[in-house]
Formats: C-alpha cells, structure tokens, sequence
C-alpha cells in the first residue's frame, strides 16, 4: 500500500477538469433530486485522485471512505454518495449513523482499535481520509488514530493500493 498525503497529489489537468463538470452537473442532479440537498462538495481532485491511481479503470474497484460523514452531522457524506451514483463500489464509515443512505456504510468509531476487522485482506484499492485527521474532535489525538487504522490499512488495502490522507499540519 502507498501512502500518499493529500496535499501532495497533482493538480487537474484540463481534460479531467471539464469531465469533472459534467459528470458533477449530473450527479449534483440526482443527489438533489433524491436528498433535497444542493450543497454537494464533490471536490476536483479527489476524484481525480481516484481516476489518476486507478487508471480510470473503475470498474469492480472498491474505496473506503473513512470518517465519510453522515446526515446526522455537519459534514455530510457528499464524496461517498456521488462514487455510488457513478457506479462505484464505496464503503463509507462513519461514526454516526449512516443507515439510511444506498450506499454500503458502517457506524464504527475508528480510533477503537481492531475497528476495521470485518473488512477482509486485500480487498480495498483506495482508502480515503478526507479531512478526518484535522477536524472533529480527533484534534489531539490524531497521530494516536493514525497510528492505530495504518496496521489495519495495510492489511486491509491491496499492495498495489493507496491510502489517501489530509493531515494538514495536524501533527501526523
């Protein structure tokens, strides 16, 4: 498994940029149509990210979203719900309850440690951290919860896989 900081991860190009906005006009769509919501944050380059590490090969890839957020919470899980509407098998964990969305999710509270057990070896291509390790109430104790789900992600994670993480200066 490689990991790979989030803000060390290349920029748009172009192409990838306007495929970004058609593919974000539609999914915004029907995620407003479904979830009455609008403010989809699907941000550029973390699909980008997806596409680029697996060579735009989506087809049967699995990604876990870690701390994916939840209709009970401030962030919600906009990233987990626009892979699903674009066919991707996502895994979404959240610590709050995610029970009502399509796509697969589990209430865990990752900083537990054994957390991601049930996943089985080598099954997951791209693990996320979207800003999981500088928000809520992980603060101080990110590098303890990192050091804790890395053991578990490369057990997890194929070898040819990728951890994707934002840390933001928070001490990791």
């Amino acid at each position: 498994m490689k990991l790979i900081e989030y803000h060390t991860t290349s920029k748009t190009d172009f192409h990838s940029l306007i495929k970004y906005y058609d593919e974000n006009r539609i999914i915004c769509g029907q995620i407003e149509q479904e979830y009455g919501e609008n403010g989809l944050w699907f941000h550029t380059d973390k699909l980008n990210n997806i596409r680029k590490f697996l060579k735009n090969d989506l087809e049967n890839k699995f990604i876990l979203d870690l701390a994916c957020g939840s209709t009970n919470s401030e962030y919600k899980p906009w990233l987990a719900r626009g892979l699903y509407k674009m066919g991707i098998n996502i895994i979404g964990i959240d610590i709050n309850d995610n029970s009502k969305e399509k796509f697969e999710n589990y209430k865990i509270d990752l900083s537990v440690p054994n957390s991601l057990n049930f996943l089985k070896d080598n099954s997951i291509d791209i693990a996320m951290a979207n800003y999981f390790f500088i928000g809520g109430g992980l603060k101080t104790s990110n590098k303890k919860t990192f050091n804790l789900l890395l053991p578990q992600l490369e057990r997890i994670v194929k070898k040819e896989g990728y951890f994707i993480y934002d840390t933001c200066n928070s001490g990791i």
